[in-house]
């Protein structure tokens, strides 16, 4: 996704290996540490390894630009099936410039574009400590594929102003899917590319944040961003910039680092590799 193509060197904590020259593009910047980490994981291989999986045969995450029209539509064609299919959760757990971009440009074989016009003050983001102008949009989405999509689950904890939390967030309710596209985050990742998840009581978003916020509307609520179709290829970029971080760190590859509660709310120990995920 070339919105979030512009994560150098410092993030990595590369930048003794590489060094962007005055007219490197971001995408070309990415391509040339992918090939690093690459090579990385080669090297590292051993000749004799009998693993199934290998650099050769690895599955690769392909950009959403590098995708033809028919791939992009057997794509959304997949998501709105899926949407469509009834979910796998346990039921008594939990009843119920963006113009061109061919992401976001409105076609068939765009992930729909912006929301209708919604007169609203913006969003907040970063625990309440980070205020995101607002765009053009905000209601629900208007053109595309993804027009009358529903959204079954939240808002939870909305950052959009005039979006409000639903009062029984793991009940069934159905509502449109909301957008608000603006450039104020991404102009944030530009400025500040050398770190990844934001420094929040700076008023920082960081890579990670700034992705869901460059998107707006329903993917600024914190607990079901998964509600946009988009939030999948955000993420698939953020995990491509840490396997490459992993790739050419392998001795830090598999650290983990934090509490075990959100945001350390409440204070609680750090969290241990061995600590079961449920």
């Amino acid at each position: 996704m070339q919105l979030f193509y512009g994560i150098l060197a410092p993030l990595l904590g590369i930048s003794s290996l590489v060094a962007a020259s005055p007219t490197q593009s971001a995408s070309d910047l990415m391509l040339e540490l992918n090939s690093k980490a690459t090579s990385a994981l080669e090297n590292a291989q051993a000749p004799t390894s009998r693993k199934k999986c290998t650099i050769a045969n690895a599955d690769v995450r392909r950009d959403w630009k590098a995708l033809s029209k028919k791939e992009r539509k057997a794509y959304i064609n997949a998501v709105l099936c899926l949407r469509k299919n009834p979910s796998k959760a346990d039921p008594s757990f939990a009843p119920g410039d963006f113009a061109t971009n061919p992401l976001f440009h409105g076609s068939e074989t765009s992930m729909s574009g912006d929301g209708e016009f919604f007169k609203h003050n913006g969003s907040v983001s970063g625990q309440g400590t980070v205020f995101i102008p607002s765009g053009n949009g905000g209601g629900c989405i208007k053109n595309g594929p993804f027009v009358g999509a529903t959204a079954n689950l939240g808002p939870l904890s909305p950052g959009m102003d005039g979006m409000e939390a639903t009062s029984t967030p793991l009940e069934y309710n159905p509502r449109c899917l909301r957008r608000d596209l603006g450039r104020y985050a991404i102009d944030n990742i530009q400025i500040m590319q050398d770190e990844f998840q934001g420094r929040f009581p700076d008023r920082f978003l960081g890579l990670h944040g700034a992705g869901h916020f460059a998107i707006g509307g329903d993917s600024s609520d914190l607990y079901s961003p998964s509600n946009e179709p988009v939030f999948f290829l955000h993420h698939a970029m953020v995990d491509r910039v840490y396997w490459i971080w992993q790739a050419l760190h392998p001795k830090q590859a598999r650290n983990i680092a934090g509490t075990i509660t959100t945001g350390n709310r409440p204070p609680i120990r750090d969290a241990l590799k061995s600590d079961p995920l449920n």
